[in-house]
């Protein structure tokens, strides 16, 4: 569910989205950067990064290649992206 408020300044419309969870996922990503780092899965992977669904939205607007359909390219990006310091909120982990 999101909210959704429109605002007006002068003659100029905007409209701004909300999502309730967001402040929530950002809070307890935090917190888990806080604490010991979670052991790996071979085969698996690992939790690397927990993004509110709206501001990955806004994120592939700034970095089309995060949503390429080539994984390779999608892989580079995410690695790029992850090594940023715009990515330290969304860090499940505090260092990568």
């Amino acid at each position: 569910m999101f909210r959704v408020r429109m605002m007006t300044e002068g003659e100029r419309l905007s409209v701004v989205t909300h999502h309730p969870a967001e402040r929530l996922i950002l809070e307890t990503t935090a917190e888990l950067q806080k604490c010991e780092p979670m052991q790996d899965r071979e085969g698996l992977g690992r939790w690397a990064l927990s993004i509110p669904f709206l501001h990955w939205v806004e994120l592939r607007r700034k970095y089309p290649e995060l949503a390429s359909p080539d994984a390779a390219i999608k892989s580079r990006a995410y690695a790029r992206f992850m090594r940023s310091a715009e990515s330290i909120p969304y860090r499940v982990r505090a260092t990568i």
